[in-house]
């Protein structure tokens, strides 16, 4: 049968029933989730995200664009309709506030196989039980169908006036969390590698140079077999038999280290 585009503009919604505790005290964050779906609810597309609007309330705006491609002969054979959800965002967990749902052969030009003109719709929102009661708003969307063509476009999903190949949705709290806290274990991980190769050559560093023949503090010398540094009480400890001529102070040796 072919296929071709359906291009949206969820534009807004108006009189929304705010589902909050409270609601005389706590607004809303609307958003809508928008995609095509079948009857038993199995998603035929990608699910977009809509823009949050914060000061909106019950009457929120987003004016989001979103292109689905969609194949003629499934929309039938399946009774597929266009669906936004809307919700409203709470950190302990978002809430439902409603629906609409609208099979796509329903939609007006749907069956004249050229492109149709824009046209805009107002559509009762409803509980996702499916029914409906006095306060529940109305959406606001427009809609308009491309040219029919015969081989399936590629596959992407137009959001704006972008097209990516790979649908690209908006980051949860929890992926950007994660996606900060890699960067930032990133950065300490290499801050530690730094401060590690520092004190490496701050180890092998002689500040005497090569030739050096500086003795360790206790006395005893440790720069190489031929020095002649002295232990400080006279003894030359270069000799075979200079150990055994040191006087040894087992609680100052320990102190000392």
């Amino acid at each position: 049968m072919g296929y071709r585009a359906l291009e949206l503009v969820i534009q807004s919604a108006q009189g929304l029933r705010n589902v909050h505790n409270a609601p005389q005290l706590r607004k809303m964050n609307p958003f809508a989730l928008v995609s095509i779906r079948d009857n038993n609810n199995n998603l035929h597309s990608s699910e977009e995200q809509t823009p949050i609007d914060s000061e909106g309330n019950t009457n929120p705006k987003w004016n989001f664009h979103v292109t689905f491609n969609i194949d003629i002969t499934r929309v039938k054979e399946n009774h597929l309709a266009l669906v936004v959800k809307i919700k409203s965002r709470r950190i302990t967990g978002n809430r439902d506030v409603g629906e609409v749902r609208v099979l796509i052969t329903e939609l007006e030009g749907f069956g004249d196989a050229n492109a149709v003109a824009e046209r805009h719709v107002s559509r009762n929102v409803v509980n996702l039980d499916g029914t409906s009661q006095q306060g529940e708003g109305t959406l606001n969307f427009s809609y308009k169908f491309g040219n029919t063509v015969q081989h399936p476009p590629a596959s992407t999903v137009n959001i704006g006036n972008s097209a990516t190949p790979n649908v690209q949705r908006r980051p949860g709290t929890a992926r950007r969390f994660m996606g900060k806290f890699k960067d930032e274990l990133g950065a300490g991980l290499a801050s530690v590698a730094a401060t590690t190769a520092i004190g490496a050559v701050l180890t092998n560093f002689n500040p005497f140079g090569a030739e050096s023949s500086a003795a360790d503090p206790s006395g005893v010398d440790l720069s190489g077999a031929e020095s002649t540094v002295a232990d400080p009480s006279g003894v030359d400890l270069s000799g075979v038999d200079s150990s055994a001529n040191y006087p040894v102070d087992d609680a100052n040796d320990e102190e000392g280290y």
